[in-house]
């Protein structure tokens, strides 16, 4: 189930509530991010990302959540990793958790497909220290 009915049932009751703060900006309303996530729906409402993983690297903040609230209206899985990862690694990390899209910045592109498939659940690390994410290749 997505969470995108509850945020615009939060957004429709209250929105000016203060719901994000960042020392560089400040506070921001629900109706502000709900205003940014709604502009990359609409940017990306004709890919075919219902069901696909997309794994996105952003700072927290704003755009982190309006990128994750839009995903979620167009059915995606969201794949969020650390802003400090590098490209190169993120392409790793793309393969590690099978994802068919990567945002960079504020762009949404595909992968390549990945078509390769492994015998029985198989675990990668992520990152040194970080949890190892499960992975179940079917």
């Amino acid at each position: 189930m997505s969470l995108w009915p509850q945020w615009e049932a939060l957004v429709r009751r209250d929105p000016h509530r203060l719901l994000l703060w960042m020392p560089s900006s400040g506070w921001t309303s629900a109706a502000a991010i709900h205003e940014r996530a709604c502009a990359q729906v609409s940017a990306w409402h004709e890919l075919p990302l219902r069901g696909g993983i997309v794994l996105y690297s952003l700072p927290n903040g704003v755009e982190w959540l309006a990128v994750f609230l839009a995903l979620q209206k167009l059915g995606a899985i969201a794949a969020p990793a650390d802003p400090a990862t590098p490209p190169a690694e993120l392409e790793r990390l793309a393969g590690a958790v099978r994802a068919a899209w990567v945002v960079d910045g504020n762009k949404l592109r595909p992968l390549a497909c990945r078509s390769r498939r492994r015998s029985g659940p198989r675990t990668s690390p992520v990152r040194p220290g970080w949890p190892r994410l499960l992975r179940t290749d079917a």
